[in-house]
């Protein structure tokens, strides 16, 4: 009798290992696609506490994080700009993770002006 029960705990327990790892690899990859795992890098710095780590790009909450390199959630500073706006602010000019590059206030205002102007601007964004 020992013998049946124990091949049919020992079935019971691998189908256990297997849902669990099949829960493992699902919750993985979800997790993946919607950009858990891709969070932005922020530096410590003597004047500002922290900042975003300049340069990068990264993906979380399936939206785009960027940075410039002096970690402006801006692109890269144009030398042909004709006009340069520099909006400096809190979490409503930044955006945070959740709000993706193209979504920024910044980035909204900068295409609006281009537009309503004809000729290049940029808006750079330091926020914190």
């Amino acid at each position: 009798m020992w013998g049946k029960s124990s091949k049919l705990l020992t079935g019971y327990l691998r189908s256990i290992v297997a849902i669990v790892i099949g829960t493992l690899v699902i919750v993985e990859l979800a997790g993946r696609y919607y950009g858990l795992c891709d969070y932005p890098l922020y530096v410590s710095s003597d004047r500002y506490e922290y900042i975003y780590a300049p340069s990068q790009s990264r993906h979380i909450y399936r939206n785009r994080v960027s940075t410039n390199r002096y970690s402006m959630r801006s692109g890269p500073i144009s030398k042909t700009a004709r006009l340069i706006l520099l909006f400096t602010g809190d979490s409503i000019i930044n955006g945070g993770n959740n709000c993706d590059q193209d979504s920024l206030a910044t980035t909204k205002v900068q295409k609006m002006l281009s537009d309503a102007l004809e000729i290049e601007v940029q808006v750079l964004n330091v926020s914190a």
